[in-house]
């Protein structure tokens, strides 16, 4: 019993937290926002976001078949000389890439549809490409990926229903 009180104040947590995340995206590049794009504009992007996400995961795989390339070229030249961290910042782009073009192509029958979970999971695929970002130390490339992703997405926002 004391188990399931204290899974449900876990989720609860993590509930208000990720809504009040949410929110304050919202706020910033949402409708609420300082900068808006014309109405007409958000709805051309919410129509179209369903094929940017497909050519997202097709651009994606291309990325994830070059590591996968490099990997396998250079794998002889790193085990001879000891370099392995090139293997890291690989495996980290494999890995990372793959969550995003996965995330992305199953946002697609959501975005298609104006459905909020598509919507939710393109979302998530943004936070994927910042986290990975950071993680390879490319902040510049992360706050640019974070500003221009989340703009778009918290702009069009509102046009996807449950």
């Amino acid at each position: 019993m004391a188990k399931n009180k204290k899974r449900s104040k876990i989720h609860s947590w993590n509930s208000k937290n990720s809504a009040g995340i949410m929110n304050a995206l919202d706020n910033i590049f949402g409708d609420k926002g300082p900068l808006q794009l014309p109405k007409s504009a958000k709805d051309w992007v919410a129509e179209w976001v369903w094929l940017f996400a497909l050519i997202g995961v097709i651009i994606r795989g291309f990325g994830l078949l070059t590591l996968l390339g490099l990997g396998a070229v250079f794998s002889g030249v790193a085990a001879s000389t000891g370099t392995f961290s090139f293997f890291s910042t690989i495996g980290f782009g494999i890995v990372f890439l793959a969550a995003e073009g996965i995330l992305l192509l199953i946002s697609i029958p959501g975005l298609k549809h104006k459905k909020l979970l598509g919507w939710d999971f393109a979302f998530y695929a943004e936070v994927v490409a910042i986290v990975g970002n950071l993680l390879n130390l490319n902040v510049v490339g992360a706050a640019i990926s974070a500003v221009i992703g989340f703009f778009f997405l918290f702009q069009i926002r509102s046009r996807f229903k449950k």
